[in-house]
């Protein structure tokens, strides 16, 4: 961690507003600097600034609350720290400030802000109070005692270093630099040492007790070895044959057992069967009418048929003198027509030597000849009604032998299942 920038305004004696760059080129090339003066000039002042942008609170204050700020001059109604710094995860804005109402020196004492934004965006990343710090620590990997102890020296930690002996010195540095972690490290070694080390006596001593074997002994442990395993080999045989009876015997009572099931199963079937005969009979007519379903619903459906197409031929009966008669008509019509046409002729043929009478009856002829055309059209349209009542009377009557089929098909049908 790296600090670019400290402002602030108002803390202890330092009265107004103050600004320290550490990045200006005095403390750039030098290096190293030193806050130097007399008592109370605000050299803790300038550290208490750096806390309070970072965590709200001083080594020699402690927290900054509502009701107990002692850090802010006297006689003046705001004080605030604002610091810049730069870690491994980026450059970093803190700003911590506190007021009194109305910025008033004799105003009551308002709750403190604390926000963190970054440096190059602006962008804010926290500012609710209580969350600010746990930023901090997570972007300068310290918390407010480890910073203390590893950027910061707390005025009197030196003069307590220096006058104490060598265990409390130890105990003094391990509070400053924070290594108290590595005297746990050495004990938790030392105690592992000794349990290790415990351990290698236990294990040396039975190794000790340990007799080793002479030639003699070992050759005879081999042959009984050798003779154990021909026994061992013997009694696996032995056992594998004994499994194959044992195997045998139990197949031989299963299959004991499912023959008096069978049994018991024939009996209990044969039961059922004694006690089914009495349906038996009634299932075999079921069966035989069930065969003949088919051929009753052909039945039914055909009667049907033969009922709507009788209804069809009788209506198709009622209307044949009715067309009949109209076919009668039309033909009388297109008789008296074709006489009165024919007479229209010959009365033409009979005038024609009469030139001059004929202009004077050239009016009657057109009108005779209109009269004429209109019964020709007459004719017309009565022959194609003809036609069409030839074509229907002539479906009707296919219609009409295809009934008398199916009848005599239906009634053939009845007699032979009769």
């Amino acid at each position: 961690m790296k600090i670019l920038e400290l402002r602030f305004k108002n803390l202890n004696s330092l009265q107004g507003e103050w600004k320290i760059d550490f990045n200006d080129p005095e403390y750039v090339n030098n290096g190293i600097f030193a806050l130097t003066g007399p008592t109370g000039a605000g050299k803790s002042t300038i550290l208490d600034a750096i806390c309070l942008a970072l965590y709200g609170e001083t080594p020699r204050l402690g927290k900054i609350t509502k009701s107990d700020n002692e850090i802010m001059s006297r006689h003046t109604g705001e004080c605030y720290a604002e610091i810049v710094f730069q870690s491994q995860a980026g450059i970093y804005r803190c700003h911590w400030e506190q007021r009194k109402a109305r910025k008033s020196p004799d105003g009551a004492l308002q709750d403190q802000e604390h926000q963190i934004a970054d440096a190059e965006t602006g962008k804010l990343i926290e500012s609710k109070k209580s969350r600010v710090v746990a930023v901090i620590e997570e972007k300068t990997g310290m918390d407010f005692k480890r910073f203390n102890r590893s950027m910061l020296l707390a005025q009197g930690s030196f003069d307590s270093f220096l006058k104490a002996d060598v265990g409390h010195k130890s105990e003094i540095l391990e509070q400053i630099t924070g290594t108290e972690i590595y005297s746990e490290i050495s004990k938790q070694v030392h105690e592992r040492k000794s349990a290790e080390h415990k351990q290698l006596e236990i294990l040396q001593a039975e190794v000790r007790g340990i007799q080793l074997l002479t030639d003699d002994e070992i050759t005879d442990i081999t042959a009984n070895i050798a003779t154990q395993k021909v026994a061992n080999q013997a009694l696996k045989t032995k056992l594998d044959q004994t499994r194959i009876a044992v195997d045998w015997l139990n197949n031989i009572e299963k299959l004991t057992n499912d023959l008096t099931n069978l049994q018991t199963e024939k009996e209990e079937l044969t039961e059922l069967i004694t006690q089914f005969q009495p349906k038996k009979q009634q299932l075999l007519m079921a069966n035989r009418a069930m065969q003949l379903d088919g051929e009753y619903a052909k039945l039914m459906a055909a009667r049907e048929g033969l009922l709507q197409s009788q209804k069809g031929l009788t209506a198709k009966n009622e209307q044949l003198p009715l067309a009949k008669k109209a076919w009668v008509d039309a033909q009388k019509a297109l008789d008296d027509a074709i006489l009165q046409h024919q007479a229209g002729k010959e009365y033409y043929k009979a005038q024609t030597v009469i030139w001059q009478q004929v202009r004077t009856l050239d009016h009657d002829l057109a009108e005779k000849n209109k009269v004429a055309a209109e019964l020709i059209n007459q004719c017309t349209a009565i022959e194609s009604v003809m036609q069409e009542y030839q074509q229907k009377l002539k479906i009707q009557q296919d219609q009409y032998q295809q009934s008398e089929v199916k009848l005599a098909k239906a009634q053939q049908y009845l007699m032979d299942n009769k």
